[in-house]
C-alpha cells in the first residue's frame, strides 16, 4: 500500500512538472511582437535601432532619440560588451490593457535589467515606457534578493 501511495505521488509530481513546462512555453509565446522585433534589431543593428522599434506607434515615437534609455544602452554596450540575448524574468498583468515585462538583457560581461510597460490598443501592443538599470532592485523594487538566503 505504501508503494502505491509513492507511485501515485510520483505520477502527480510528473503531471505537475509537465503542466509547468506547458505554462512556460505559453509564456514564451505571449512575448509581444514589438519586444521580439526590438531585440532582433538590437542584435543586428544596435541599441538605438532597437529603441526606435520599441517606441514605434507609442507616445515616445517622435522623440525616441532624446530618451535617456538610448544613452543608458549605449553606455552598457561599451561597458558590458556585445548584446547576446534576453530573458523574460516576469510578466505582470496590471489590467486588460496594460502589462509590465521585466526582462534581463544579457551581454558578454553581465546583465542589464529592464522594465517595459506594454499597452494594448485594439490588439496592437505598444511600449509606453522603458527603464533599464544594472541593479535589479531598481527595476523591480519589490524584489527582495536577501529573502532567498
Amino acid at each position: 500500500m505504501f508503494i502505491t501511495i509513492i507511485r501515485k505521488a510520483r505520477l502527480i509530481l510528473i503531471i505537475i512538472m509537465m503542466l509547468f513546462n506547458v505554462i512556460e512555453l505559453n509564456a514564451a509565446e505571449i512575448i509581444p511582437n514589438v519586444i521580439r522585433s526590438g531585440f532582433s534589431e538590437y542584435k543586428t543593428f544596435g541599441s538605438k535601432k532597437a529603441v526606435k522599434v520599441w517606441m514605434k506607434n507609442g507616445p515616445n515615437e517622435i522623440n525616441y532619440e532624446s530618451l535617456p534609455v538610448i544613452n543608458d544602452l549605449q553606455y552598457i554596450d561599451n561597458l558590458y560588451g556585445n548584446y547576446k540575448n534576453y530573458e523574460i524574468i516576469k510578466t505582470v498583468k496590471l489590467s486588460n490593457s496594460t502589462k509590465v515585462l521585466y526582462i534581463s538583457i544579457n551581454y558578454d560581461l553581465g546583465a542589464l535589467f529592464s522594465k517595459f510597460i506594454i499597452y494594448n490598443i485594439g490588439g496592437e501592443e505598444l511600449v509606453t515606457k522603458m527603464e533599464v538599470n544594472t541593479n535589479p532592485e531598481i527595476i523591480m523594487p519589490s524584489l527582495d534578493l536577501w529573502r532567498t538566503r
